[in-house]
């Protein structure tokens, strides 16, 4: 009788509780959330963070280092001046989409850096209906977070808190 008590006062307790996010170091500077820890991998000499979701969702964070192909911070500033900087990040990005097209975009500041976000439908091939991104511009480096869900299965609460969870270091 005391168990079964017990268990009535703690059940509604477990209702409430939250899942514990993982604070990942993407670099020295950057720090994102993932609703657990994700697995490391290589993308074209990338650094890519990926946690899939069950099959509804996938958080995803990735790293360009363009000092590393040639391309100086100075430059990448230079070039974040112009409008063309944002419609031309936007039709490269849909290009590597087959049958992508965008829905909503937006060119923002993330915690006082350039900030291109897009939002996707990913085309009737793609395993997830609708791709969401934020790609931030720091110094001579590029962070890109993309959360993708099925259409029918939207996670609007876990894909905020992730695309939110960005910290830079200045």
């Amino acid at each position: 009788m005391k168990k079964q008590l017990l268990l009535c006062f703690l059940l509604p307790l477990f209702a409430f509780a939250t899942i514990d996010w993982v604070n990942v170091q993407l670099d020295d500077h950057v720090t994102v959330s993932f609703p657990e820890k994700p697995t490391d991998t290589d993308m074209k000499g990338n650094d890519v963070k990926i946690l899939d979701i069950g099959t509804d969702a996938r958080c995803m964070s990735m790293i360009i280092d363009f000092e590393k192909m040639g391309v100086t911070a100075e430059q990448i500033a230079e070039e974040m001046k112009g409008e063309a900087a944002f419609e031309n990040f936007r039709n490269s990005m849909v290009a590597q989409i087959n049958g992508g097209k965008v829905i909503a975009e937006k060119n923002t500041m993330e915690q006082g850096y350039p900030c291109f976000e897009y939002t996707i439908n990913m085309g009737p091939d793609s395993q997830y209906g609708t791709m969401y991104t934020r790609n931030i511009f720091v110094g001579g480096k590029l962070y890109t977070l993309s959360f993708f869900e099925k259409k029918e299965k939207p996670k609007a609460e876990t894909r905020e808190r992730f695309l939110s969870s960005i910290k830079i270091k200045k």
